[in-house]
């Protein structure tokens, strides 16, 4: 159950949290507006230089790399597509987010960035499949999932790490249910609290309004306790736990390319 930190050096890792970009404030407040418009979502991108370079820089590259280069902005949200502009600036500000976060295990961040945007791709995913109106906040809080591990990386990455490693190599002989709890028992021993609380704490405070805070918080409950829950919720619970069940990317590539969600691996 969430609740208010009282371990003191979480505490100390919250104060020091960086500061989430404003345009990614904004496109939290807009992802789910069926009347959001190219205008609107250009005029966010432009507010981050950062942000604006990245985006750019992202849909200039890649699977996302036409015959010309983009050079406006206003261009590229024209021919790709307000939908795909809006899942590449999400990831980037989101991304830009993370960077600031005081992690010196740089292998380990990308690996916490490929689980993210993975997870984030099965929430979608499954948004869709079920017919659901919000795929882009499922897709959002996919991302956003594990953000109390960065608060764990924080306080102390080596001690982390070797914890949460350790655990996850014996995981073939536990159940998930089981590995689940034993990693809520070693977050709560580590920093006083679990990374889906923690999480849940820091999104609460920027989106109040949103079921997102609640989707990260319930994601590792198991199945039956969430039964009726909104939508969200469930979603995002299935997506962590397929994220954690596949041992390797081939195998998670196999479930999106059947879910037609190529675009987001």
């Amino acid at each position: 159950m969430q609740h208010s930190p009282q371990n003191q050096s979480l505490k100390i890792e919250l104060e020091k949290l960086p500061s989430m970009p404003h345009a990614l404030l904004q496109l939290l407040e807009v992802i789910n507006d069926p009347d959001v418009n190219f205008d609107q979502i250009s005029e966010i991108i432009q507010t981050d230089p950062a942000l604006t370079v990245r985006v750019m820089s992202v849909a200039n590259s890649g699977a996302n790399y036409r015959s010309t280069q983009y050079k406006h902005l206003n261009h590229l949200i024209i021919c790709l597509g307000l939908k795909t502009v809006k899942t590449i600036a999400v990831n980037s500000a989101v991304q830009q987010f993370f960077s600031q976060f005081n992690v010196d295990d740089k292998g380990f961040l990308a690996q916490f960035w490929q689980t993210s945007l993975l997870t984030a791709g099965i929430a979608k995913a499954l948004a869709h499949i079920i017919g659901s109106n919000n795929e882009d906040e499922a897709y959002i809080a996919g991302l956003l999932h594990k953000l109390g591990e960065l608060v764990c990386l924080s306080h102390n990455a080596d001690s982390y790490s070797q914890k949460t490693k350790q655990l996850l190599i014996n995981k073939k002989k536990t159940s998930l249910y089981e590995l689940q709890s034993q990693l809520t028992q070693l977050e709560h021993d580590f920093i006083g609290a679990s990374v889906p609380e923690i999480g849940a704490l820091i999104v609460n405070d920027i989106a109040p309004n949103s079921l997102l805070g609640d989707a990260i918080l319930y994601q590792r409950e198991p199945a039956e306790e969430i039964i009726g829950a909104p939508h969200l919720i469930q979603v995002v619970n299935s997506a962590h736990k397929l994220a954690l069940t596949f041992s390797n990317k081939e195998h998670l590539d196999i479930q999106l390319n059947e879910a037609g969600q190529d675009h987001y691996k």
